[in-house]
């Protein structure tokens, strides 16, 4: 598979699960050991080395969103060299599932920190709150509160 963020490319493998039930997936040749429970439809309980957090995915045709940790991900099943889906331009946060934007925490050119709360998006009747991958500041906000977005949608933009 392809993971793609933020504009990067990286080859993720999935080795599968022991009888621990632990998950090996190698990204880039470093390999983690991930617990994975389902917690409900798109939702699941992830750990690694003992840090745990919700993970949400969201699917489009052969593409999985995948929204973790504060950072958006795209999951292209298929091998390196295939065409890879239109992305927004380096440096945009993306909606990580459909839902409802019900708070925009930041305007342009705010300055915001790693992990800091950007957009909260109301899914299946859950708060999900997009963070700050990094440190920057917020070149432009492409939301507001009331708006549907899908995954994929540019919520906003850093400089």
């Amino acid at each position: 598979m392809i993971l793609e963020t933020s504009g990067e490319i990286r080859k993720v493998e999935v080795h599968g699960k022991d009888r621990n039930e632990i998950w090996s997936v190698t990204a880039d040749g470093e390999t983690f050991r991930l617990r994975i429970e389902p917690l409900g439809r798109g939702m699941f309980w992830v750990q690694d080395e003992g840090r745990g957090d919700t993970l949400h995915v969201a699917t489009e045709g052969s593409m999985v969103h995948v929204f973790w940790r504060g950072r958006t991900y795209r999951l292209v099943q298929g091998a390196p060299g295939g065409s890879l889906p239109q992305t927004a331009k380096p440096g945009s946060i993306v909606a990580p599932m459909p839902g409802t934007v019900i708070e925009v925490k930041v305007e342009s050119g705010q300055s915001v920190t790693k992990g800091q709360a950007l957009v909260v998006i109301e899914a299946m009747k859950m708060e999900n709150v997009v963070r700050a991958p990094q440190d920057g500041r917020v070149h432009k906000v492409s939301v507001c509160r009331a708006d549907r977005v899908t995954p994929g949608t540019v919520l906003l933009e850093f400089e």
